[in-house]
């Protein structure tokens, strides 16, 4: 029965990552302008997941999960959204919920063989996602040029996700592949679609990347890293374009203290789509105009509706401050206030061990998530969500653990070798 049960879900969770990896594009590919029906059924998935690992909700996590609950239970006691369209708005945050309880079970203490299962099962999944987004991006790049909307399998809008996506990925599989030249080159060479499309974090991300993954304690491997890094900073900072930019030089233009002000902190007036520090302000500003706003948020789903859902009167008031980028504190914010933000810290905490042990991949991500609450709302997609949380927990796991100290033990031998062959000659 268990065996049965097992399966029955892994079949489940590969529709999931598959399905929300690649449906996006071929709807955009079928003219088809809402999403609503995808993000819908991918809902239904992980919340299908999460039941079926209920037995081994417990202990930490399930404290955390009724805080979050009892914050967006208080929100709806008082905001003037509809029940309906407050449960509509709270799915972005019980999907997140859902694929932890459902990743708990898997890395449960014990499941060490389901866990290399699972390990398998993403990196076949990486392998095809970061080989088909390159011919899926140099096709949106030459439809619509260096946009937003080479977002590859993530379709229109999906830039920023498919970045730290795709980063996410090529780090995972370079701790398999990362040996061998040839492998690690095609690893490397499908960050293509980051120097295709608008994402200027992908000038910090890149090197970032392979400083971290590459970095030895020896002199010669910090040497190469450093020069992988600078390598990878000149070939984006050659290919990058971005239409909406009135200079030439990218790095350099994108790095001056003038962009950078006005890019994240600019004056509301003289921008369509506001800087992402200026909303994350007037988010703390709206808050703090009442108390119960401040805990527990002005209402949830207001980042939702216009196609099947009606929006609610506040979105439609504060649509100039809600449009275009949002930095994913800023969701959590203006939606459920200091409850959400702290029940999403402990949760990450959580995930993460409480960095009671780490290691640099685990805190590569971690530096990942603090991006995100600044950057943009890529925990908001079903597949990142998936993708990324997937990767912390593997990243504390033993499995992870055991591939790191493989890899001392093997590079050990190869500095013996190397000792025996000096004294030899």
């Amino acid at each position: 029965m268990n065996h049965s049960l097992n399966n029955f879900q892994k079949y489940l969770f590969i529709l999931l990552i598959y399905s929300s990896g690649f449906s996006a594009y071929l709807w955009d590919v079928m003219g088809k302008v809402s999403r609503t029906m995808l993000y819908v059924t991918f809902d239904v998935l992980i919340l299908a997941l999460a039941i079926l690992s209920f037995s081994y909700l417990r202990g930490r996590l399930l404290t955390i999960i009724l805080f979050i609950i009892i914050g967006v239970v208080m929100n709806m006691t008082y905001t003037e959204a509809s029940t309906y369209s407050s449960m509509n708005g709270a799915r972005e945050i019980i999907m997140i919920l859902g694929i932890l309880i459902f990743l708990n079970k898997i890395f449960a203490p014990g499941n060490e063989e389901l866990v290399e299962e699972y390990i398998g099962i993403m990196k076949t999944f990486g392998f095809i996602f970061l080989l088909a987004n390159v011919p899926i991006a140099i096709k949106q790049y030459l439809v619509n040029g260096p946009t937003d909307a080479v977002g590859g399998s993530y379709g229109y809008g999906g830039s920023g996700v498919l970045t730290l996506t795709v980063i996410c990925l090529v780090y995972f599989m370079q701790q398999f592949y990362g040996k061998k030249f040839i492998p690690s080159a095609i690893l490397f060479l499908t960050m293509i679609p980051l120097l295709l499309n608008e994402t200027k974090v992908s000038f910090v991300l890149i090197p970032a990347m392979v400083f971290v993954l590459k970095v030895k304690p020896k002199l010669s491997t910090f040497l190469m890293a450093i020069a992988g890094a600078v390598v990878f900073f000149l070939i984006f900072n050659q290919f990058f374009e971005a239409t909406f930019l009135d200079f030439d030089n990218s790095a350099e233009g994108i790095f001056s203290s003038d962009f950078l002000s006005g890019y994240l902190a600019g004056d509301i007036s003289e921008y369509d789509d506001i800087p992402r520090f200026t909303k994350i302000i007037l988010a703390w500003h709206l808050l703090t105009e009442h108390t119960n706003t401040l805990f527990f948020g002005y209402e949830f789903g207001i980042f939702r509706g216009g196609n099947t859902v009606e929006m609610s009167h506040f979105a439609i008031e504060n649509q100039w401050m809600l449009f275009g980028t949002r930095p994913y504190l800023f969701f959590l914010m203006i939606q459920g206030g200091l409850f959400l933000v702290g029940g999403i810290f402990f949760l990450v905490f959580h995930v993460n061990k409480f960095f009671r042990s780490t290691n640099k991949f685990q805190v590569f991500l971690f530096a990942l998530f603090l991006l995100i609450l600044f950057y943009n709302d890529a925990l908001r997609f079903h597949a990142f969500v998936t993708i990324y949380f997937f990767l912390v927990y593997y990243s504390t796991s033993p499995s992870y653990k055991r591939l790191v100290e493989g890899e001392k033990e093997e590079a050990a031998e190869l500095s013996t070798e190397e000792i025996n062959q000096l004294v030899n000659s």
